[in-house]
């Protein structure tokens, strides 16, 4: 079938399509889904490590010729037995991913791509780690949090837009901090005194408009570095995120 021109240059580059069927799902909260997929050549394409992410092509569950692309974490990864969990953020107005998730039955499949895709990796002067994550980068950021040495601290901060946000929980460390605050409230000036500890490592991934205070907060801060910062913006508000695809008949 025909993916256009979004199709041809994923090809061109060295995309290759893996198949994943669902098993099961899981509801961790009232708006965050676990799926839990059987993936049997997804390894030998990927290596998976912290914040790894999936180029997924969801079509239109209501019968149109598209196919929407949207990228998600790996939440899990169990390669011995070729199987990922990968978390969707169930939200209104839905999305083409989150419907699909919604309505996935075991036994339904996707498709996937995983070019692109690099993992977190600690950088080896690194005092600690610094993570904001909203929703949509909770999945990455406990992939990350589960890596992390049990002798370096860590602290975290949640975006809260939604009510449920509050019970998404975050993976196990022996030295974390969280820190809950609401949409909007990413200025400078509250994190100020998180940006001024030496050598710690700075992520986070969320929202466009909450990332470009977080990046300037983080430029400024004494001692940054390339090797010690990364953001990223995961989706912009009011705005859908990631392309679309034709799918025509062989």
């Amino acid at each position: 079938m025909g993916r256009g021109i979004n199709g041809v240059i994923l090809k061109v580059l060295g995309a290759r399509d893996i198949t994943l069927t669902l098993q099961n799902k899981t509801e961790i909260t009232p708006s965050l889904l676990r799926l839990h997929f059987h993936a049997p050549t997804l390894f030998a394409h990927l290596s998976p490590g912290p914040a790894s992410w999936l180029r997924f092509w969801f079509p239109d569950t209501r019968g149109g010729s598209k196919e929407y692309q949207r990228a998600y974490t790996i939440a899990q990864a169990r390669p011995e037995s070729n199987e990922i969990d990968v978390d969707f953020v169930i939200h209104e107005p839905v999305g083409p991913a989150s419907e699909w998730a919604t309505l996935a039955s075991p036994g339904d499949t996707i498709t996937v791509q995983s070019l692109g895709s690099e993992p977190f990796s600690r950088a080896p002067a690194a005092n600690g780690l610094l993570l904001f994550a909203d929703a949509s980068s909770i999945p990455a950021a406990n992939s990350i949090i589960a890596q992390w040495p049990a002798t370096l601290p860590i602290t975290v901060f949640t975006e809260i837009t939604d009510e449920g946000d509050t019970l998404t929980p975050l993976a196990y460390h022996p030295q974390l901090e969280r820190h809950n605050l609401l949409h909007g409230q990413w200025a400078a000036d509250h994190l100020s005194e998180f940006f001024t500890r030496p050598g710690w490592q700075v992520w986070a991934a969320g929202e466009s408009g909450s990332m470009k205070n977080i990046r300037k907060a983080a430029k400024a801060r004494p001692g940054a570095a390339t090797v010690h910062t990364q953001i990223v913006a995961y989706w912009i508000k009011g705005k859908a995120m990631g392309t679309a695809r034709e799918v025509q008949p062989t």
